[in-house]
């Protein structure tokens, strides 16, 4: 497009980029820098969009539009959908005279197509039941009914899930990959871990005490 350049008319295929300038494969002293390609078209910035939406997928962003990456890959996104899908099971037990929950065991089982670095995706998911267990059984936020002002200003008030509330967790993968979302097969492992993990706990408490409690905290006031 750029009659100017030393690049001019030659295909994409041949030309390689490094150290900041564009280079012909088959001789590299043969190159144009995008310092030069800027001046040339009097530009003093570059500006680039990217997203994480299936390659296929066109939308505007900001002042750019996002363009496919290649027009086969994820062909059927209007077949399918592109989720990732776990089951999780809790095992509690309840002091019946004071109505504390523990957490004996968990297990979290995620689909989340290929598995790209097991020890990270494993991790994630342990802290999003850990995040679950906080919400189910302790985290609260209070608010003075006359100013409006939270109660709970530091983490002596407001309670978070410390060692001794954390039991063992298992986690599994189904490690099975997409064919239809991407090459690689990955699909997000990010907010899945603690999708679930309040329902789970409060459906084991309600298999040990008969008690069906639909709002959280799962506190021993609304157990007793």
């Amino acid at each position: 497009m750029d009659a100017n350049s030393k690049l001019h008319g030659k295909k994409p295929e041949e030309i390689a980029f490094a150290n900041a300038k564009f280079v012909l494969r088959s001789d590299t002293s043969q190159s144009d820098s995008y310092i030069d390609i800027m001046r040339r078209n009097r530009r003093t910035m570059i500006e680039a969009c990217a997203t994480t939406a299936p390659a296929s997928d066109m939308r505007p962003s900001g002042s750019c539009t996002i363009a496919p990456i290649a027009s086969e890959e994820n062909k059927d996104e209007k077949k399918y959908s592109f989720h990732s899908f776990g089951a999780l099971f809790a095992e509690v037990w309840v002091d019946e005279s004071l109505g504390i929950v523990r957490i004996r065991r968990f297990t979290s089982v995620q689909d989340v197509g290929r598995i790209m670095n097991e020890k990270t995706a494993r991790s994630q998911i342990i802290g999003g039941v850990i995040f679950g267990i906080g919400a189910a059984l302790m985290e609260e936020s209070v608010y003075d009914p006359r100013w409006a002002n939270p109660v709970q200003r530091t983490f002596a008030d407001y309670h978070v899930p410390v060692q001794t509330d954390v039991p063992e967790i298992d986690v599994q993968f189904i490690n099975q990959p997409d064919p239809h979302i991407s090459p690689i097969g990955a699909r997000g492992a990010g907010e899945i871990g603690i999708v679930g993990v309040t329902a789970a706990i409060a459906n084991a408490v309600f298999n040990a005490t008969g008690k069906r409690i639909r709002n959280l905290p799962l506190t021993p006031d609304k157990l007793l």
